[in-house]
Formats: C-alpha cells, sequence, structure tokens
C-alpha cells in the first residue's frame, strides 16, 4: 500500500477518535508550562498549568471544540410505518398430512436397544 494512503488512513481514524483534540491539548499544556516556568519554578508552572484556573486561549478551544461534539444533534423525525395487521392461521393437527416415511431412509432416527457400558472404557 502506497505511504501516501496510509498516511491518509491514519489521519481520519485521528479525526474520528477525536485524538486530534488530545494532540492540541497537548500542545496547549506544554506551552503552558513552558510559559510559566520563565516566570516561577518547574513544580509552580506545573501546578498553574493543571490546576484549572489558568487556561489559555488554545486549552479555552479544545474545551469549546470538545463540548460541541459533545452537544446532541437535532433530533430527526422519521414517519412511522403502519403496517397492516398479521393475518394469523392455526392448523389443528388433524389438518396436517401425515408422511410415512421408509425405515431404511432415517437409521439415526432408530431407538437404540443396547445400554451404555458402565464405567465408561479407559483410555490405554
Amino acid at each position: 500500500m502506497p505511504r501516501s494512503v496510509k498516511a491518509v488512513a491514519v489521519v481520519v481514524l485521528t479525526l474520528s477518535l477525536g485524538l486530534h483534540w488530545a494532540l492540541l491539548q497537548s500542545v496547549a499544556w506544554a506551552g503552558m508550562i513552558a510559559r510559566y516556568a520563565q516566570e516561577d519554578s518547574l513544580s509552580t508552572a506545573l501546578a498553574k498549568t493543571f490546576d484549572g484556573r489558568h487556561a489559555c486561549k488554545l486549552c479555552r478551544i479544545v474545551e469549546a471544540g470538545r463540548s460541541a461534539e459533545k452537544a446532541p444533534a437535532a433530533e430527526v423525525k422519521l414517519p412511522k410505518f403502519e403496517a397492516c395487521a398479521p393475518v394469523r392461521t392455526t392448523l389443528a393437527a388433524a389438518e396436517l398430512p401425515a408422511k410415512e416415511l421408509p425405515e431404511r431412509s432415517l437409521p439415526i432416527l432408530k431407538s437404540r436397544t443396547d445400554t451404555p457400558l458402565l464405567p465408561p472404557p479407559r483410555r490405554a
């Protein structure tokens, strides 16, 4: 398979699974950590990045995109299919035709007369 087809398949799968939002969120977090680490220590930068109170512009875009995807689509009303009532027919057992089958055509259905061996034979 050509590389371009594989690349398109990966992009389509990524978009269909919503992984593009995770990628954008990761980029946003990396940028926030780098920006906050210039002002404060790394531990403070990590705390500011993940506390939820210091969201950057890209974080707000990602959140808006995720919530837009989760929003329920407008409900589509389909016309109800009205079918005719089914006609019920019943046949009594006497009305069914009786078929006579020759015994030699169905050897499997013969009842067994021999009793099974007790206990079952052991393997050698």
